[in-house]
């Protein structure tokens, strides 16, 4: 499970830090990614399918954290300090 993890860290974190922009939240999603892997412990076919399983997972985790309720309140907020 640790050699997973090594190989595919950089690739979640990479992602998840292109979906969201911001290192905080791009390190809860990474948190969150490995957490369901360490849960579920998914078994894969081949390099291909963990990194797809991997790329998957990423995205639906920053989905829903782009989609929280306190991300919307924190960016509107954020907005109008620029302003």
């Amino acid at each position: 499970m640790e050699e997973v993890i090594q190989r595919e860290k950089d690739l979640v974190y990479r992602l998840a830090f292109s979906q969201c922009h911001q290192k905080d939240q791009a390190d809860d999603i990474f948190q969150n990614v490995m957490y369901r892997y360490l849960k579920r412990k998914p078994s894969f076919k081949s390099l291909e399918h963990e990194k797809a399983w991997f790329i998957r997972v990423t995205l639906n985790c920053s989905k829903i954290s782009l989609k929280s309720l306190w991300t919307v309140s924190y960016t509107h907020l954020r907005a109008h300090e620029t302003s």
